[in-house]
């Protein structure tokens, strides 16, 4: 358990931020327990703290059942590599409702075998939810230009109306989502725009943003999604976006396609 002092310290640190802060313990059995938890576990996710504690081996019943088995891999893989966990999960709290919680905690090992994070908790439920729905519009969008009303396109057609209706939405979704999540949205605005200007004229030549095309020559060095999020300061899930926008620009059925494509084109 952890010292009262360290404890008191813990508990005004968690009180800054929406979520918790904690500390996991894998014993020399490879069996998992909390030996801390602050009160924000209950306030935030709707858990008991002390509920949790009193557990001799960790259930973990209160992750979706889709996520506990990979997220105990990733515990485990973290204490034997002594490498930082950061995982995000989905929790059910007693409360009765689901959310997102991102968890971040450095191992260190003790003398008898014993891993031990000291870590902490985050809701990053409004952000999951922010890019679900982001995601659902862009992909009505898709739709509505997949259909045999696409014949009717530029900014007054039936696309276009439905387009200009979801960017409205993003307009209103742009006050309100929180700072970490206003990048992906902006992704989709780009994508939006993108498909739009499709909509209007086949003929009309490709232009990019210039996230675009600096996400276009990345994807011609051959790197990853999560390699261009890092190289640009984007998370992997924007830089998916950008990619996924640039496959529609372009016209091509994957990466490779698509910087044939813009090699011809001359935008590379």
């Amino acid at each position: 358990m952890l010292p009262s002092e360290l404890r008191t310290l813990f508990d005004r640190v968690s009180d800054h931020f929406p979520g918790h802060t904690m500390q996991r313990v894998r014993l020399p059995d490879r069996r998992i327990r909390y030996t801390y938890a602050s009160p924000g576990m209950r306030e935030t996710f709707g858990l008991d703290p002390a509920s949790v504690l009193a557990e001799e081996t960790a259930s973990h019943d209160w992750l979706h059942p889709e996520d506990r088995d990979r997220f105990l891999d990733a515990v485990h893989r973290s204490a034997d590599r002594l490498e930082t966990l950061d995982e995000e999960v989905r929790v059910h709290g007693s409360d009765g409702r689901m959310r997102w919680v991102r968890s971040i905690g450095h191992p260190r090992s003790l003398s008898d075998g014993s891993v031990v994070w000291d870590g902490i908790a985050l809701d990053v439920t409004a952000r999951r939810e922010t890019e679900a729905a982001l995601e659902r519009m862009v992909q009505l969008a898709r739709d509505a230009e997949a259909s045999p009303s696409t014949l009717v396109t530029g900014e007054g057609g039936r696309v276009g109306r439905s387009l200009a209706a979801i960017g409205r939405h993003l307009d209103a979704l742009s006050r309100v989502v929180p700072p970490d999540a206003m990048q992906h949205l902006e992704a989709v605005r780009a994508e939006l725009s993108g498909l739009l200007q499709t909509g209007a004229t086949a003929t009309t030549s490709v232009s990019l943003t210039s996230r675009q095309r600096d996400v276009l020559d990345l994807m011609a060095q051959g790197f990853s999604n999560r390699d261009i999020g890092s190289r640009l300061g984007i998370d992997p899930g924007t830089a998916k976006l950008h990619v996924a926008a640039l496959l529609k620009r372009l016209g091509a059925p994957n990466r490779t396609a698509a910087v044939a494509a813009a090699r011809r084109g001359g935008l590379l």
